[in-house]
């Protein structure tokens, strides 16, 4: 696992194979833990790829 930070909703979302506003719901509604850098409305959302690793994880030991 590593713990390198991806910085934006693309880059998260092609990580993921989904499109961005899957990654919106899946941060809204199922528990991906994002985070923002800055604190600004338009700051972007990122999240730690050992973060991403172990939710992907729990989502498949789920079904």
């Amino acid at each position: 696992m590593s713990d390198r930070v991806l910085r934006t909703m693309k880059v998260i979302a092609k990580r993921l194979g989904v499109s961005s506003a899957t990654v919106w719901r899946y941060a809204a509604y199922e528990g991906l833990p994002v985070f923002k850098m800055a604190s600004g409305p338009t700051s972007p959302l990122c999240i730690r790829e050992s973060d991403l690793d172990a939710w992907l994880k729990s989502r498949s030991e789920c079904k």
